[in-house]
């Protein structure tokens, strides 16, 4: 997993030696200078999880404190590029409820210094039994709900249980979240605890979709299932099927 912020790229990756009786997995973390092959740094990450030690990149914020979740669902943060580590209690294993698995970090980002979005999910990948969505504007002292099972649909209610993906809009003032599910399609927000339903596209609920920023505070949806538009604003989209023209011999 990488982020890519400014002229820096950073880059959490995992090495698994094959053992006797299973393997032993370790991660390190590297920053880079675009386009440089040489890393700044390049740090170990503590096995949290024991010899099947494995880390996903979340975020890096402007102030380039680096945010990890390990293979058991741990959220970390270091403000040093990897060098030192601290844990951050998050509520997500509080509110899987009935579930036999346990919620764990699955989405995070900033709006600003210390104002954190954190979305909790079971399991990992783009399909997920139950979602709920939180903010702290402490660093993580203390968490405030914001949805569980996503946010509601404004005509067919809150019918949303499934994976939700963060995607900034490329001047980071528009934050696109692509819900998938029940209901699949694409909300945003500005201020992240007020969110608006922009595009729906539950005819293809259950199929994978993509979303991704272009120019300002543009966004591009595509789907598997002839879906593929694009808005530049969050509120109105555009069908790019009806202006692809087939070529020409």
């Amino acid at each position: 997993s990488f982020a890519v912020l400014g002229n820096t790229a950073t880059t959490v990756w995992t090495s698994c030696v094959q053992g006797v009786v299973a393997q032993y997995c370790h991660s390190w973390i590297s920053t880079f200078r675009v386009g440089a092959t040489s890393p700044l740094s390049r740090h170990a990450i503590p096995d949290y999880d024991g010899k099947f030690s494995s880390e996903r990149l979340l975020d890096v914020t402007p102030s380039n404190a680096v945010f990890i979740v390990s293979s058991f669902g741990q959220l970390h943060e270091s403000l040093n590029a990897g060098l030192t580590w601290r844990t951050v209690a998050t509520p997500c294993a509080a509110t899987s409820g009935s579930s036999p698995f346990v919620m764990a970090p699955a989405q995070f980002t900033t709006f600003a210094e210390g104002n954190w979005l954190l979305g909790c999910a079971v399991g990992t990948g783009m399909m997920h039994e139950n979602t709920s969505l939180w903010s702290s504007p402490d660093h993580g002292a203390t968490w405030h709900n914001l949805a569980y099972n996503a946010i509601a649909h404004p005509e067919k209610g809150n019918l949303l249980g499934e994976a939700l993906s963060f995607v900034w809009s490329n001047d980071h003032r528009i934050l696109y979240t692509l819900w998938q599910g029940a209901i699949s399609g694409v909300g945003w927000t500005s201020n992240g605890t007020q969110w608006h339903w922009t595009l729906d596209d539950s005819v293809n609920a259950g199929y994978e979709a993509f979303l991704s920023p272009f120019g300002s505070h543009g966004a591009i949806y595509s789907s598997p299932v002839d879906v593929l538009a694009a808005t530049s604003n969050g509120s109105s989209w555009n069908d790019l099927r009806s202006e692809m023209s087939p070529p020409t011999r």
